[in-house]
């Protein structure tokens, strides 16, 4: 089918021969992305990443909990990816996905401001777009679930033009699933559906489309964003867990884990948002919001339905980061996409914002260089793995054949790195004081028969004011000797056992 003005006059609107060729520029942008990516293949896994591989490789449903024995607040489609790609890749698996993934969302920013835009300005947002997922500050480096899902809602995006302008069924079935589906990688990542809903509605208001075409794109649209909800549903038929524990698991603890962050007197939030606003600012990405803000008019009425929709979709995405609570520096990888469009669009505008848009573009490039040094020299030249890891790791080498750990209020990169299993169904900070903020539960395990060989502390057993009874201290100095090593955290073995003492190197 021919296509039609969707989104803006200037569309062509006479047929044309298709010819595939392609875009140098693209492909040597995309071969840089994933050779930057490299270093990061190399760096020990986060808190994060070692906490999904543990629960993926224990995944064992029950009927309170989505995954068995270890508990956390991430939808199952984070899990499967990681179960998957670990099962296939080894523990490098997600981070290749994440590097495949990584690939995709330059093609589809690429594809994307091109459609609405022009050659030189996909550039600008091609160039934005490598630049800030190289930043080492940002952690697009890991495969966290920004990462990987953030990719998706670009796809959406981009699938979804495409049904508009062709009026292709099968595109708009994929922009749903696509959307949907990156939801379940993290519950934030709801950019494609507010895109969708936005530009749906503009489109339906507007005399550029026929209406009919625009409520059978947004048909399809729906019914491709059901086919994840109903697999999910399907699957939880099928196993022992049930939907009102998959609810609270995945959606309604959020609202109890906001309110203990609410309520805590910890700084660290605090400091971690001024971090974050900080990192914001410097990378690129705030100066570039104030340009595309700034040139809002002068592009807004060329492609009304577009705009519309990139605007509310970056709106929803600040608010998620915002509303957050803990402000980690991957929540900032959902605006790429969006910032990188907003670039397109500005540099699109009159001289003066277009040279400045271009300008403060190849400040995130420079932004990023002495981050991405530091970065790769840390990997490449002089590797050092992660506190917690080494620790973990030290513990591997002189541990039995059936101990166990606990490392107290986190830190699951040195669970994973010890190779033990972990009697205590918390590998998290939050969920631990959310769900078992008097520590019961932590304290009948160290006091149970299953209690564990080794009881790791890296922070304070004071965080939070959580043990200023001292009950967990006492408990642990009943049962356990305290083995120190000579640097890192406090180390305890349990008492009817004898193990060697870890050595770490200082």
């Amino acid at each position: 089918m021919t296509p039609v003005p969707a989104l803006w006059p200037e569309t062509r609107t006479t047929p044309r021969e298709q010819v595939v060729r392609p875009d140098r520029f693209l492909v040597v942008a995309v071969v840089v992305s994933a050779a930057l990516r490299l270093p990061g293949l190399l760096a020990t896994p986060s808190s994060d990443e070692a906490g999904f591989l543990l629960v993926a490789r224990s995944w064992a449903p029950t009927g309170d909990s989505l995954y068995g024995h270890y508990w956390v607040d991430r939808p199952p489609v984070l899990l499967a990816a990681y179960r998957w790609s670990d099962a296939l890749l080894g523990e490098l698996g997600p981070r290749l996905l994440a590097l495949v993934l990584a690939a995709a969302l330059v093609v589809a920013v690429h594809l994307l401001a091109v459609r609405v835009s022009s050659r030189s300005s996909a550039r600008v947002a091609t160039v934005v777009t490598v630049a800030l997922l190289a930043n080492p500050d940002l952690s697009a480096w890991t495969a966290k679930g920004e990462v990987l899902g953030t990719p998706l809602v670009v796809l959406s995006w981009l699938l979804l033009v495409r049904a508009l302008d062709r009026g292709s069924g099968r595109a708009a079935v994929l922009a749903g699933c696509c959307a949907m589906t990156a939801c379940g990688f993290k519950q934030s990542l709801v950019g494609g559906l507010v895109f969708a809903a936005m530009l749906l509605v503009a489109s339906l208001g507007s005399d550029r489309l026929p209406p009919g075409r625009v409520l059978r794109v947004g048909g399809r649209f729906a019914i491709g964003a059901a086919v994840p909800v109903l697999t999910g549903l399907a699957w939880l038929a099928v196993s022992p867990a049930t939907v009102s524990s998959a609810w609270h698991q995945v959606v309604g603890f959020r609202a109890d884990a906001s309110a203990v962050l609410a309520a805590s007197d910890s700084r660290a939030p605090v400091e971690r948002a001024h971090e974050l606003l900080w990192i914001f600012v410097v990378c690129g990405m705030a100066p570039l919001v104030v340009l595309a803000v700034a040139s809002l008019r002068r592009w807004w009425s060329r492609w009304p339905a577009f705009s519309l929709a990139l605007v509310a979709t970056t709106v929803v995405d600040l608010v998620g980061v915002g509303v957050s609570g803990s402000y980690w520096h991957a929540y900032l990888v959902p605006l790429v996409p969006d910032v990188a469009l907003l670039a397109a669009l500005a540099v699109s505008c009159t001289p003066p914002f277009r040279s400045l848009t271009r300008l403060v573009a190849a400040l995130t490039v420079v932004a990023a260089v002495p981050a991405y040094a530091g970065f790769a020299e840390a990997r490449l030249v002089s590797p050092t793995p992660s506190g917690p890891w080494q620790v973990g790791h030290a513990i591997s080498l002189v541990s039995g054949r059936d101990d166990t750990i606990v490392s107290l209020y986190g830190s699951a990169e040195l669970v994973e790195a010890s190779g033990l299993p972990s009697p205590y169904r918390h590998l998290w900070s939050l969920p631990m004081r959310t769900l078992d903020p008097d520590q019961d539960e932590l304290r009948a395990v160290l006091s149970g028969p299953d209690a564990p060989t080794w009881v790791v502390a890296v922070l304070p057993l004071s965080s939070w004011h959580i043990d200023d009874d001292r009950r967990l201290r006492d408990l642990l100095m009943t049962r356990y000797r305290l083995i120190t090593p000579r640097c890192g955290p406090l180390l305890w073995v349990r008492d009817d056992t004898l193990r060697a003492r870890p050595t770490l190197d200082c």
